[in-house]
């Protein structure tokens, strides 16, 4: 009988280990949040356009017309309507410096006061008649005001002076297009908070991901604690979304202990395929490596299940697109599951294929030094192909993984950060 050599012991070549399974999945939630930002920041209207003195003038008149003061002060009674509107608004509220008030405001003015105007405007309107009704109105949160109830009659009459000048009349002309666009300059400036917040709970999260794959990779249990963005609906969707993270990690590090256990990283070893005993064994790995993939894939979907539906509890305010985003990323999430479970499934049954093939060409088989030998070229040539497919199914497994760790990259560029390092792990399957 003439014997061919076939080395059938590279474990680490066809191995499969999963430590890259939960950098995908997190990904998947992860990727939608990524902060969007920058490109709206760039948007931004800057009063460096402007020269030095126009820009001095129109900021002298934000001041004297206490832009500053009615954005940072509290809203007016009825603005903001449900709890997480109000959560949201202070907290927009308390980040308003009068500095990048005037940065953000001074070009909307600039659109509708050319210098002149804005030079003649700055000096009426540091007259004390003007400063203490703008200050009083503030006060009364835009409601209606008597200045002869708490000006002197010489300032009273200064005022209407003032207000009679026609730099004041073409500023009142054009006051309800002001409004208008300042309003806008505004929601553009809460939605870009928004998109940094997302940015800050985006990191949390990266966090709890971080510390999750380093106490992987260390070997250890750790309590994984969740940060906080300190606006209260946005930290419910943090822990909740913190919280799934977890428990797919605790899933996925349960089916890696039970891939352990059986001896799955054994079954294609040569002395295992040229023993009919661990043959037989090995087929009895496969069904219990089989049992357990289910099982994970069934915990993750009720994970995700689970926090869409702690998800849909929570109010978060009118303007905000932050559960948009995660409701997007649960799609996300689901479908990077069926599609990784599909490519393992087929990944396994093709090592049952060289393993059911081998145990039926068991008496043309020999085991020696470490390596298969054939008596059989055609056998030979048919585990050649086996390996090849399996081969081929071992990078497809890696190739969904990859995808959606391409898509996280992808989010973060259009979000205009450098993407954030991946968890550290091993390959998905070497």
């Amino acid at each position: 009988m003439s014997w061919r050599a076939r080395s059938l012991n590279h474990t680490n070549w066809i191995d499969m280990n999963l430590t890259r399974l939960m950098a995908g999945l997190t990904l998947a939630l992860l990727a939608a949040l990524a902060p969007a930002h920058a490109q709206q920041e760039a948007a931004s209207p800057a009063t460096a356009e402007l020269a030095p003195a126009y820009a001095k003038d129109l900021r002298d008149l934000l001041e004297a017309v206490r832009s500053y003061e009615w954005l940072s002060g509290p809203p007016a009674p009825g603005a903001t309507a449900t709890a997480a509107d109000r959560e949201f608004d202070s907290a927009f509220r308390r980040q308003i410096t009068a500095e990048e008030t005037y940065r953000r405001l001074a070009p909307v003015y600039a659109r509708f006061i050319p210098p002149r105007q804005a030079a003649e405007l700055a000096r009426l309107t540091r007259t004390p008649g003007f400063r203490k009704r703008e200050a009083r109105g503030q006060q009364a949160g835009g409601g209606l005001i008597y200045p002869s109830t708490f000006l002197t009659p010489a300032e009273l009459a200064e005022l209407h002076r003032v207000d009679a000048t026609p730099a004041i009349v073409a500023l009142r002309a054009n006051q309800k297009k002001i409004h208008a666009e300042v309003n806008e300059a505004v929601g553009r400036w809460a939605h870009q908070f928004d998109e940094r917040m997302a940015d800050q709970a985006h990191d949390v999260l990266r966090k709890v991901d971080a510390d999750l794959a380093a106490a992987r990779a260390a070997g250890e249990g750790r309590t994984i604690k969740i940060g906080h963005v300190a606006i209260p609906y946005m930290d419910k969707v943090v822990w909740i979304s913190g919280s799934s993270i977890i428990k797919m990690s605790n899933a996925y590090n349960k089916f890696e202990d039970e891939l352990k256990y059986v001896g799955f990283a054994d079954i294609l070893k040569a002395e295992y395929l040229g023993s009919r005993v661990s043959l037989a064994h090995s087929r009895g790995v496969l069904d219990q490596v089989e049992v357990s993939l289910e099982k994970l894939l069934k915990e993750i979907d009720q994970i995700i299940k689970e926090r869409d539906e702690a998800l849909r509890g929570v109010e978060t305010p009118r303007m905000s697109n932050y559960l948009k985003k995660i409701e997007t990323a649960t799609g996300g999430s689901y479908g990077y599951m069926v599609e990784f479970g599909e490519a393992y499934r087929h990944m396994l049954d093709e090592k049952r294929r060289l393993i059911n093939f081998v145990g039926e060409r068991q008496s043309k088989v020999h085991y020696e030094d470490g390596s298969l030998l054939f008596s059989d070229d055609a056998d030979l040539v048919t585990v050649r192909e086996i390996f090849a497919k399996l081969e081929q199914a071992r990078l497809e497994v890696n190739a969904v993984i990859d995808r959606q760790l391409k898509k996280e990259e992808a989010a973060q560029r259009r979000g205009g950060s450098a993407p954030a390092p991946a968890p550290a792990s091993d390959a998905a399957a070497r």
